[in-house]
């Protein structure tokens, strides 16, 4: 009555179906209950509410089923690539990324601690990808790297610092590759102006008020610490000489009594 390997459903409501396939063993229910073999399709719809007839059975193929399955797969993976960020990998990645990469992270740290919703943003997610595209492009003539020291979050981001990060290889022109990427990275820098980099700003001013602070603090402890070392030294001397200043005056006073 049903081809081999087809899928039979009953949709009893809108919250509720019954599934099964037919085997050549019989007919097994996969959804809706117990897991049986039935000997017919007659048999297996006299186990279900209401008893229905054949024709309220929607029929598929097997091959229907996994082609409505990897549709939605390749769906699925076309949509995620879409809203996708091209972020380089932490190992084996293209030489020319590792700035890129570094940006990311500096996109990603605002969106983390301030909930801006950078990484939802299309216009971020597409000027970000295309700095990729171009730098990956240019994989053959370039070399970035990442900013190093202990206020790395304000180095690297403006345009006018690209050179020091930009490397050529080879015979490649320095003053060819910066305007490459400078036209590349200028949308997302554009964009970043507006909320990341003075975040970032912020954040280094209160490093280095903290670094200051415990600077001005040690140094101030160590000062002290020297003035009552002073302190107590020069009132050691003081009372010696004022000993000294009084025998003298003893001895004084006694010659004139003489």
């Amino acid at each position: 009555m049903f081809p081999l390997h087809s899928v039979l459903r009953y949709h009893f409501s809108n919250d509720d179906h019954y599934t099964a396939k037919v085997l050549r063993e019989g007919v097994l229910q996969i959804k809706g209950g117990p897991r049986l073999i039935h000997s017919s399709v007659e048999e297996w719809l006299s186990t279900l509410p209401g008893s229905p007839d054949p024709s309220k059975l929607v029929v598929t193929s097997n091959y229907e089923e996994n082609e409505q399955r990897k549709k939605q797969r390749d769906q699925q993976k076309t949509e995620k690539k879409k809203t996708t960020w091209h972020v380089p990998p932490a190992r084996n990645m293209m030489r020319s990324l590792p700035w890129a990469r570094y940006i990311y992270g500096l996109i990603r740290k605002h969106h983390r601690v301030c909930g801006s919703g950078l990484l939802q943003r299309e216009d971020m997610r597409l000027a970000y990808n295309y700095l990729v595209k171009v730098l990956t492009e240019h994989s053959h003539q370039l070399r970035t790297c990442t900013p190093l020291g202990p206020y790395w979050s304000l180095r690297g981001v403006h345009i006018s610092e690209l050179k020091h990060y930009i490397i050529p290889i080879h015979t490649a022109s320095m003053d060819e590759l910066t305007t490459i990427v400078t036209s590349a990275y200028s949308p997302l820098y554009t964009m970043l102006c507006d909320s990341v980099i003075p975040y970032m700003e912020r954040v280094v001013k209160e490093r280095r008020k903290k670094r200051d602070t415990k600077i001005y603090q040690r140094l101030r402890a160590k000062y002290v610490h020297k003035m009552m070392i002073l302190t107590a030294r020069y009132e050691r001397e003081a009372e010696h000489l004022r000993s000294q200043m009084d025998y003298c005056q003893d001895r004084l006073n006694r010659m004139e009594t003489e």
